[in-house]
């Protein structure tokens, strides 16, 4: 199979400066987001606002994002340092909306099978955490 030559056609070459930086912004700020809301879920463990479909969406979409950036790694010999880069940032995208999705659908889970509403069971898990701090700050 031809690869095309990366060094000599213009559609594949390298990224220029300016946009690379505006992608490294956007993936540093998506991590951020994602951080962001982890760190909310496991201080508060309340996953009843979010909408499961969101995160499934949004873990698919970085998946997809994963995926290109691996291609784009092995279709560029591993010589192009935005693809990496970028592959990277969208990896840890990817394992930070894992871990939300995956708290979110055990929390629908064990709410479905106590017969409560997600936010009820989330209500319960945050005040067993609330009770726990108290017992170890006494």
């Amino acid at each position: 199979m031809n690869y095309p030559n990366y060094s000599t056609n213009p559609l594949y070459s390298p990224v220029p400066l300016w946009a690379f930086i505006i992608g490294a912004i956007g993936a540093f700020v998506l991590i951020f987001s994602f951080l962001y809301g982890l760190i909310k879920v496991i201080q508060t463990k309340d996953t009843s606002p979010m909408s499961l479909t969101m995160w499934i969406i949004t873990t698919t979409g970085a998946l997809c994002l994963t995926i290109f950036f691996a291609l784009g790694i092995g279709l560029s010999n591993g010589q192009s340092l935005s693809f990496i880069l970028m592959f990277c940032f969208e990896s840890i995208s990817l394992t930070l909306a894992t871990i939300v999705m995956i708290i979110k659908i055990k929390n629908i889970i064990k709410a479905k099978q106590n017969n409560i509403s997600e936010k009820e069971y989330c209500k319960l898990l945050y005040e067993k955490l609330l009770a726990k701090k108290n017992n170890r700050s006494e």
